[in-house]
C-alpha cells in the first residue's frame, strides 16, 4: 500500500503544482490584458478558480498523508499506550466516515450538475465539484494507512 500512497502523493504534488502555476499565469494575464491592454479576457478568472479548487484539494491529501494538519495533543501525549492508540483509531474511523460521506454527496453533485456549462468557458460545471471527490477517495485510502500504520507501530511496541 505505501507505493501506491507514494505515487498518489506525487501525482498530487504534480497536480497541485501545475494548478499553482496556472493560477499564476491566468492571473498575470488577466491583469496584463485587464490594465495594460484594457482588454480584460473572460475565461481568466474562471480557469484561476478552477486551478486553485484543485490545488486546495490535492494539496490537503498531501497535508493528510503526511499528517500536517493543526492538532492539539496534549490529550493523547497525557494517555497511556493502548487508550491513545484507541484514541488514534477512533479520530482516524471518523474523519474517514466524515470522508465517506463528503466523497458520496461530491459524486453525486458532480453528476447532477455535468448538464450545466460555465459560460465563460463552455466548462461542464460538475468538474469544479471533481477535485473534492478525488481528493476525498484519496485522503480515505491515507486514512486506512494511517490507520494500518498506528497498528503496527502498537504492535511493534511504539508509540
Amino acid at each position: 500500500m505505501k507505493g501506491i500512497m507514494d505515487k498518489l502523493e506525487t501525482a498530487s504534488a504534480w497536480v497541485t503544482g501545475v494548478s499553482m502555476l496556472v493560477v499564476i499565469v491566468s492571473m498575470l494575464l488577466q491583469v496584463t490584458f485587464r490594465y495594460v491592454f484594457v482588454r480584460p479576457l473572460a475565461w481568466t478568472d474562471t480557469l484561476c478558480k478552477f486551478a486553485f479548487i484543485w490545488a486546495v484539494f490535492f494539496g490537503a491529501f498531501i497535508g493528510t498523508r503526511k499528517n500536517m494538519h493543526v492538532a492539539v495533543d496534549m490529550l493523547p501525549q497525557a494517555l497511556s499506550r493502548t487508550p491513545r492508540l484507541i484514541m488514534s483509531l477512533a479520530v482516524h474511523v471518523l474523519v474517514v466516515a466524515i470522508l465517506l460521506i463528503c466523497s458520496w454527496f461530491t459524486f453525486s453533485l458532480f453528476n447532477s450538475t455535468m448538464t450545466s456549462t460555465l459560460p465563460a468557458v463552455s466548462i461542464p460545471l460538475g468538474y469544479i465539484y471533481l477535485p473534492l471527490g478525488i481528493s476525498s477517495l484519496m485522503m480515505i485510502a491515507a486514512g486506512a494507512d494511517s490507520i494500518r500504520e498506528a497498528i503496527r507501530l502498537y504492535r511493534e511496541g511504539g508509540q
